[in-house]
């Protein structure tokens, strides 16, 4: 069968003599403007409770407090998700904003062990101390898929080491999409992808105000914010819900790919 043939087999089954000689118009070229007009219109409470109806619906959990507050709403989500599995060890974002919401010492106060990601955790002046806290975690010695891969597990970094035995992962969205209920998490310096992407549960801080409408309102922003591509970091992880993978045959597991479980904080 030549490339013509198997058009004009397309066409029959969709109920044409022929293939289409032009391409068929269209009604809208990208966003419709009334539907960009209705989400523009939306305020910032309205964003909050459609990214919280969102993220429900993906059977997400969500908090909402006042930043003043943010140790104890975060410690409340720590708490919530421990009841949803195993919680003993959390990596989280070394920024300033998580450090300024408390979170090292939520961790301290839920007696869990923190693995903070550091932007030079790669750095060979840091690598004792990443293997001494190997150590203190009970992580220097591999899994049962770490014994199985030996010496290219006992290869990685340690830190990495550490992170893949960590059951929650704390990150801080640069933007978040009130319509689909997803978070957009860059990943550079102190934010690594593996905090999000790694562990089985993650937990995401983010002021309301981050919140936007829709997916394009995303792009504008980083474009304000970085300028030309080649500013961009190395990767833009878009979370919606908990990680959902599906097979041909329509089987559906959850956090294969990524965390199964999945909570928001809002702050206001």
């Amino acid at each position: 069968m030549n490339e013509q043939q198997f058009l004009t087999q397309i066409a029959v089954r969709l109920g044409r003599a022929k293939p289409l000689q032009q391409p068929p118009a269209t009604m809208f070229n990208g966003v419709p403007d009334s539907y960009r007009k209705r989400m523009g219109q939306l305020g910032q409470e309205e964003c909050v409770q459609l990214f919280m109806d969102s993220w429900t619906a993906l059977t997400g959990l969500v908090r909402v407090a006042p930043v003043s507050q943010a140790a104890e709403a975060i410690s409340a989500s720590i708490a919530e998700l421990k009841e949803r599995g195993m919680l003993e060890r959390v990596v989280y974002a070394k920024t300033p904003e998580l450090q300024s919401y408390g979170v090292p010492q939520v961790l301290h106060e839920q007696r869990l062990v923190g693995v903070p990601w550091s932007e030079s955790a790669s750095a060979a002046d840091e690598e004792d101390a990443w293997k001494a806290a190997l150590e203190q975690l009970g992580t220097s010695e591999p899994g049962e898929a770490g014994a199985l891969a030996g010496e290219k597990w006992q290869a990685r970094s340690p830190l990495l080491r550490a992170v893949e035995r960590c059951h929650l992962g704390i990150v801080v969205p640069e933007a978040v999409v009130a319509n689909t209920g997803t978070l957009a998490v860059l990943s550079a310096g102190a934010q690594g992808r593996s905090v999000s992407l790694m562990p089985g549960m993650l937990l995401a801080v983010f002021p309301a105000e981050r919140i936007v409408a829709r997916m394009g309102e995303v792009f504008e922003r980083l474009r304000a914010s970085h300028g030309e591509m080649a500013n961009l970091p190395s990767s833009l992880n878009l979370i919606t819900g908990p990680s959902r993978s599906a097979d041909i045959e329509n089987d559906l597991t959850i956090g294969i790919h990524g965390p199964g479980i999945v909570s928001a904080v809002i702050l206001t």
